[in-house]
């Protein structure tokens, strides 16, 4: 029997599950990484001693089978009864499945976990496990949750309407009644324990309920449980896996250190200054600097900051060499320079993409996939004439949607004003307008799914609990939290006394006037908030000394705008009978406030998922406004190695231009997969590497792309070399930059990946440049043919290819940029064509960039001189043979001078002959 039930249970866990239900996937909520893997694992051996119930601890009116992985309850009536696993656990992720046919379960039939001293038989018809303060149950037929003996509320939470009841004190607490039916919880059902979280949930059709239970005790052991009434009921338990600790006592320890471990200047130097075992170890300190910055991006002054404390810990806690001598360093095996899936665009792109883009980050990651199918479905639901009036409406409500994270912190902090409660209510109002709205558009879209069961009856909760409470006309005239009437009885009724105050005062100073001295003609009783009621006098002509103000029988207080303020026998009864009333009404309305403002924060996790929700409809939407604006269309997303784009455009330069030429772009699976650009400066090619990237980047991120046509395979990054971000704080030369940029897509780059390069190589000698270009593009073209990435190179190194520098292939395209002479004028034409640029034009670019004209032909004919191997000669040649020649009559006067004859004049010679030839001589030179 034991072995025939094993095998049993191995065939059906093993099996595809059953078929799921039309709620269940509708109610699964996101799980960890670590609960996915672990579901996803393969199960242990079917006769796991996790697998087996208990042969001690169940009810005497549950009988086992030979290998303890089943029970059966016997015909008994009027008895609960129940029964636990033989082993509990008391740290990890664990996961048992439970079956148990739904026409054998009866009216209390509770799946759940027990701590050792839970009990297992009672008599009548109760809820077993779950029925007191040592287990936690899940009845299956109702989906109520138990605990301590208390129905706690349904599981799992279905996205229904609720009606709301006010009639609780102030409001705050409000009965949730649901018209629902049960859900039918089918043969199988996962039980998934996390006690290192304390949590306990339940996976059923292959989808995972959510957390049922939380705050479940920690460092004890917890038990799979069963309870049941029926009779003939058979249940079957396997332990399918878990992720233990291997250290059941470890606890995760954060450690604080102080701000100067993070200064930027010590902590790159601890990096520099780090024994790095994977360098060599003759390297220089600048040869270290140029290596550590392809790694770590020295222009991240937070990056660097972590980097050097990091070290600092592993420094002091010495971790591996706990037991050598200090001298001993802590070992570093190597830095990865982590790349997330897209880098769109670090500092290589034109700021017209920050423009595009409202600022994207160094490095972006978009998932490639039915997420990105969602976003178009959206797209192309808004961009249909048919659905504006949708869209509009949508948009309308948008604009009241506030800033939530930011209410919420100052709802937390007690700093709420009057305009912060009215964006929280106009922000609630529209989410609920918009779900309502979306609810009405076809729910096969995901998005609208989404919004429609994930906007909570919690909004309508919020909504009508501000509605109800906040007078927000008496809140903007007195620029303070008030309440409604009819929330509070006791406000309301030291309101009325407020209002009625005035003709009851009247008649208190009637009275005390009768009192006073005749010669105080008149008197008022006031009331001043902290100080409470007050008898004012005006002040007589006799009242000149403060001994004046005393009257019998008042108690003087103070003197303000020549009137006097006393205290009175009647005033002093007044204070005892109402009190402070304006404050006293505050303090109750400060009080009403914080109990709104908690019921608010209890339900903050439906406001934050509003944001979500709603701020990703925003942008779809705005990508939709954007697409019908600017002719974009809808992209092809496959799943194969290509990427097509037919006459695309750049999204910000056409905008700007009155005539824009688009081009295509082809990057097939073997062919055409490195593509060299060559052409003039100012002909396009910089702009058309720009407009591939960015038509790519939308297409990836679910937007339509500014194109006739588009198909875009699989792209795991997007790697550019197009321009240097230089800063004194890297350290670095702007040739040394391009080649990190160079590197990292050298080194990264897949068969799935798109590269840019622009100009690489113009940063050094010409040969130099050239050279690692050539090369650079004939390792790509050397790898095999499923790891060739998309490559676009822009160069105005023609000699790359007049030279011959690289190796014939299938992958490489050669293209240039069409351009015309028309006389002296060159006229560029925008369009990409096959071909090589014979010329780079440079004469007719400067003259388009407004050199002087001597310059531009001086530049022409040396350039013409170099290419044919003829002596370049200076430009003032004439001039240069009439300055020697002059230099010549000097020199062959000196040589007839007879020094000895004795009538030479020499004093004579030098004035007249000589001095007068060197003076023109140096006027020339």
């Amino acid at each position: 029997m034991g072995l025939s039930l094993s095998v049993w249970l191995c065939k059906r866990v093993n099996s595809s599950p059953p078929t799921p239900s039309s709620e269940f996937p509708l109610l699964a909520v996101p799980v960890s990484s670590r609960l996915a893997i672990t579901l996803k694992a393969p199960p242990v051996a079917p006769g796991d001693k996790c697998s087996r119930w208990s042969s001690v601890h169940h009810s005497p009116n549950f009988q086992l089978s030979p290998c303890k992985q089943e029970v059966t309850r016997l015909p008994v009536e009027w008895s609960s009864d129940g029964v636990r696993a033989e082993t509990g656990v008391k740290t990890g992720l664990h996961i048992w499945e439970v079956i148990w046919n739904p026409n054998h379960r009866g009216s209390h039939a509770v799946l759940g976990i027990s701590r050792q001293n839970c009990p297992l038989q009672a008599p009548g018809y109760n809820v077993l496990i779950g029925g007191d303060s040592e287990s936690w149950g899940w009845e299956l037929r109702t989906n109520q949750l138990w605990h301590a003996g208390e129905r706690l509320r349904r599981y799992p939470e279905r996205r229904g309407r609720c009606k709301f009841d006010h009639t609780q004190h102030l409001g705050l607490k409000a009965n949730t009644k649901t018209a629902q039916s049960p859900l039918p919880i089918p043969e199988r059902i996962l039980l998934v324990l996390d006690a290192d979280a304390g949590t306990l949930g339940f996976s059923v059709d292959g989808s995972f309920l959510g957390v049922a239970f939380k705050d479940l005790p920690g460092g004890v052991d917890l038990f799979p449980a069963v309870s049941s009434v029926r009779g003939g009921a058979s249940i079957r338990l396997r332990y399918l896996n878990g992720a233990r600790r291997s250290n059941p006592d470890y606890k995760p320890e954060i450690v604080t250190y102080p701000y100067v471990d993070f200064d930027l200047k010590v902590s790159k130097q601890r990096l520099l200054s780090a024994h790095l075992p994977f360098l060599p170890v003759s390297i220089s300190e600048r040869e270290k600097m140029a290596y550590l910055s392809s790694c770590i991006s020295f222009d991240s002054p937070l990056m660097l900051r972590t980097v050097g404390a990091l070290l600092k810990c592993l420094d002091r806690r010495r971790v591996g060499v706990e037991l050598e001598d200090s001298s001993v360093g802590v070992p570093i095996l190597q830095f990865h320079a982590y790349t997330l899936v897209l880098q769109i665009f670090k500092s290589e792109l034109h700021p017209s993409v920050y423009k595009l883009h409202s600022g994207i980050l160094n490095r972006c990651k978009c998932k490639f996939g039915s997420r990105l199918l969602r976003r178009q479905e959206v797209i192309r639901f808004f961009a249909s004439p048919q659905n504006s009036d949708a869209l509009s409406t949508l948009q309308s409500l948008l604009r009241n949607i506030s800033n939530i994270p930011m209410l919420l912190r100052r709802m937390s902090l007690s700093h709420t004003r009057v305009s912060n409660w009215q964006s929280l209510y106009k922000t609630v109002y529209s989410a609920v307008c918009i779900r309502d709205k979306v609810r009405n558009l076809p729910q096969s879209i995901q998005l609208f799914r989404d919004i429609s069961e994930g906007l909570s009856d919690d909004l309508n909760y919020i909504a009508s609990l501000i509605n109800r409470i906040v007078d927000f006309e008496a809140s903007i005239a007195e620029n303070r939290f008030t309440i409604r009437a009819n929330v509070h009885p006791a406000i309301d009724e030291k309101k009325r006394k407020m209002m009625g105050l005035s003709d009851f005062l009247t008649d208190v100073a009637r009275r005390e006037l009768e009192q006073l001295d005749t010669r105080v003609t008149s008197c008022c009783v006031i009331y001043i908030p902290l100080i409470g009621f007050l008898l004012s006098l005006p002040r007589l002509p006799s009242m000149v000394e403060k001994e004046d103000f005393e009257i019998q029988g008042l108690d003087f207080m103070f003197l303000s705008e020549d009137r006097l303020h006393y205290r009175s026998q009647r005033t002093k009864e007044l204070d005892s009978l109402l009190g402070d009333l304006h404050c006293d009404i505050r303090d109750m309305e400060t009080a009403v406030m914080t109990q709104l403002q908690n019921s608010i924060l209890g339900r903050s996790a439906s406001l934050y998922k509003v944001l979500d929700l709603i701020a990703e409809l925003d942008c779809l939407m705005a990508m939709s406004s954007a697409s019908q604006e600017y002719g974009y269309t809808s992209p092809k997303l496959t799943n194969h190695k290509r990427i097509t784009v037919m006459e695309a455009r750049h999204p910000l330069l056409e905008l700007c231009s009155p005539v824009f030429v688009p081009n295509s772009f082809r990057s097939l699976d073997s062919q055409g997969r490195v593509k060299v650009i060559t052409g003039p400066n100012s002909s396009g090619k910089s702009i058309y590497l720009k407009q591939v990237g960015l038509i790519v980047f939308m297409a990836l991120i679910g937007s339509d792309v500014p194109a006739k046509e588009a198909e875009v395979g699989l792209v795991d990054g997007i790697y550019t070399r197009m321009q240097s971000r230089e800063s004194v704080s890297v350290g670095l030369s702007t040739f040394m930059i391009d080649l990190n940029q160079m590197a990292q897509a050298l080194n990264s780059s897949t068969g799935n990946s798109l590269v840019l390069i622009d100009e690489f190589g113009k940063g050094t000698n010409t040969v130099d440049g050239l050279s690692l270009l050539a090369a650079s593009i004939s390792h790509w073209l050397k790898k095999a043919a499923v790891d060739v990435p998309h490559v676009l190179i822009a160069t105005n190194f023609h000699s790359l290819l007049q030279l011959g520098l690289l190796p014939s292939s299938g992958f490489l395209s050669l293209l240039t940029l069409e351009t015309a002479v028309d006389g002296d004028e060159l006229v560029f034409l925008y369009q990409l064509k096959e071909g090589i640029c014979q010329s780079s034009y440079a004469a007719n670019i400067a003259t388009l960039a407004g050199l002087p004209p001597s310059l531009v032909q001086r530049g022409v004919e040396v350039s013409e001189l170099h290419r044919t191997g003829k002596p370049i000669k200076r430009i003032d040649t004439a001039s240069t043979d009439e300055q020697a020649n002059r230099c010549r009559f000097v020199v062959e006067k000196f040589l007839r001078l007879d020094l000895d004859d004795k009538d030479l004049d020499l004093q004579r010679f030098l004035k007249e002959e000589l001095l007068p030839s060197a003076g023109e001589l140096l006027n020339h030179t």
